[in-house]
């Protein structure tokens, strides 16, 4: 460890020493004004003379009044010392140095999950890193990323998002640096490995030709459902809905849902009918509580391989995790090796 090392070891040293001492000095202090202020002030007990002419001196002995020794002033209680904070780790790396606190520790990160010495220190290097590749967001970056996030939450105000820092214990300053700190981390992945991390079509169609997966039969419904009314019969609105699903128009509105698909192995057991139904084809009436429930087959999908295209984007990521960990670890080797980090044991 080189001098300049040990020179900022020990001026972080001595500062969280004169803090404590401060606090303890402090304390001594405000319990003797304490005292002080609730005693009463002393006054002087004449002196009597006795019969020999000699002056009588104060007895040095608690005097006895029925037979009770007289209570002394109670003395003032030993200051205790009071911990503020503690210093953690001192991360040196090759453009600045970070100190990580105790309270830095106990206070979560901004999604609310408590973060290990670890990955705090690993998080203050690739911000030093960023730093020195002068990738940090200006101050104008940071607020279209704030103003993001408050449209994704229901166009949230200004005052509901400093409550939301505050409720994570930062200052809406101190949220801002966090917002500062976790953008300029993203660009140095960005640069240092997301880049990297380009995948060839020919690795993606070797990977689907030896991991096919097959779809199951599958179809694409619309669903109606007509309630009992007060005009028509339950048997007569019965009929007219069976013409409709043959093709005569009823002399109502029907409505449809929006369609969705549905796997064969997802229909209940009395909705099997759906299979049998040709494509444009509306199901007869089912009654159900309330009315009658129809249902009509827009598309069918027969048992098949997943098409190339619908999973080449699911593949590609599949893909780049390994090649992701590999560039992390050696990405996070680099820096630790090229810094040095004192831990304090508290």
């Amino acid at each position: 460890m080189n001098i300049k090392l040990l020179r900022n070891i020990s001026i972080v040293g001595m500062s969280l020493c004169c803090v404590t001492i401060w606090a303890n000095q402090q304390s001594v202090k405000n319990k003797q004004n304490t005292s002080a202020t609730t005693s009463e002030p002393a006054v002087k007990k004449p002196v009597k003379e006795t019969a020999t002419g000699k002056s009588a001196q104060p007895s040095s002995k608690p005097s006895v009044k029925n037979g009770q020794a007289k209570k002394t002033a109670p003395q003032p209680a030993k200051s205790e010392k009071i911990r503020l904070d503690g210093i953690q780790s001192v991360v040196f790396g090759k453009e600045a140095t970070t100190i990580i606190t105790e309270s830095d520790l106990r206070r979560p990160g901004l999604d609310g999950s408590l973060r290990s010495l670890d990955d705090i220190e690993l998080e203050a290097l690739m911000y030093q890193d960023a730093t020195a590749k002068k990738m940090l967001p200006d101050e104008e970056a940071i607020d279209r990323h704030l103003n993001t996030v408050r449209k994704e939450n229901n166009d949230m105000s200004l005052d509901q998002l400093k409550q939301v820092f505050k409720s994570a214990g930062y200052s809406y300053d101190e949220g801002r640096q966090q917002f500062k700190i976790m953008t300029a981390v993203n660009n140095v992945l960005d640069f240092m490995i997301r880049s990297r991390l380009l995948v060839p079509e020919k690795d993606v169609r070797a990977y689907y030709e030896a991991h096919p997966m097959y779809q199951e039969e599958s179809y694409k419904v619309e669903r109606a459902f007509v309630p009992f009314s007060a005009t028509i019969s339950k048997d007569v609105l019965y009929d007219k809905l069976v013409a409709y699903a043959h093709g005569t128009q009823p002399s109502f509105v029907i409505e449809w849902s929006t369609p969705f698909w549905v796997q064969e192995n997802d229909l209940a057991q009395d909705k099997k009918f759906i299979t049998s139904l040709n494509v444009g084809q509306i199901s007869e009436p089912v009654e159900i509580s309330g009315g009658f429930e129809l249902f009509r087959l827009r598309e069918k999908r027969e048992y098949r391989q997943q098409p190339f295209e619908e999973r080449y984007a699911e593949i590609a990521q599949e893909l780049r995790k390994p090649r992701y960990e590999k560039l992390f670890d050696e990405y996070k080797t680099s820096l630790f090796s090229a810094s040095s980090i004192v831990r304090f044991d508290q």
